[in-house]
C-alpha cells in the first residue's frame, strides 16, 4: 500500500522542479563601438573583482553591499587610437549597492590608474578620470569611466597611443 501512495504522489508532480530560465547575460559595451578590437566576455566573482582593483577589503564590501554579479569583456587589438578596452557591468541587489561600489571607485582611482588620476564628472552620472602619465616614451593615455545605473554599474578602462577624452566620453555615451 505505501509503494502505490509513493508512486501516485510521483505521479502528481512529485519530481523534480521545472529548471529555472537561464539569466541574461549582463549588458556590456557593444564591441562594434571599438572596430579592431576583438575579446571574449566571462564571469567575475567578488574576490576577482577585488583582485583586480588591489583592495582586498573589496570583495566583502561588495557582499555586503548585495552583489549579485559581474561580467567584462577585455578586447585588444593596437591597429588604432585604442589599444586595450575593458568593458565591465556590476549587478547590485539595489541601487544603493551600485552607488556605493561607484563611490569606492572613485575613492580608489589610483589603484587602476596610478597617482593622483585627474577626476571629472560625466553628464547623465557617473565619472571619468585621466590617469597621470609618467613620462615615459612609450607610455599611453588611459581612462577609466565609471557610471552606476539603477542597481548596475558600467566600468570601462582604456588606453592606447590616440586615446584622450573626447574618445572616452564618446565611449561613455555608449556605456549600458
Amino acid at each position: 500500500m505505501l509503494a502505490v501512495l509513493v508512486l501516485a504522489a510521483a505521479a502528481c508532480g512529485g519530481g523534480a522542479a521545472p529548471a529555472a530560465a537561464p539569466e541574461r547575460p549582463l549588458p556590456l559595451l557593444d564591441a562594434a563601438a571599438v572596430p579592431g578590437l576583438s575579446g571574449e566576455r566571462r564571469d567575475l566573482t567578488a574576490v576577482e573583482l577585488a583582485q583586480d582593483a588591489g583592495a582586498r577589503e573589496l570583495g566583502n564590501l561588495l557582499e555586503g553591499w548585495g552583489f549579485v554579479r559581474a561580467s567584462e569583456r577585455d578586447m585588444r587589438g593596437g591597429t588604432g587610437d585604442i589599444a586595450v578596452l575593458v568593458t565591465r557591468t556590476v549587478e547590485f541587489e539595489g541601487p544603493t549597492g551600485a552607488h556605493r561600489y561607484a563611490d569606492f571607485l572613485r575613492r580608489k582611482a589610483t589603484l587602476t590608474l596610478g597617482s593622483a588620476p585627474d577626476f571629472r564628472p560625466l553628464e547623465g552620472g557617473g565619472y571619468l578620470f585621466e590617469g597621470s602619465l609618467c613620462g615615459c616614451h612609450r607610455e599611453t593615455p588611459q581612462y577609466l569611466v565609471v557610471r552606476p545605473r539603477g542597481a548596475r554599474v558600467s566600468w570601462l578602462r582604456l588606453n592606447g597611443p590616440g586615446v584622450d577624452e573626447a574618445i572616452a566620453r564618446r565611449l561613455a555615451r555608449q556605456m549600458p
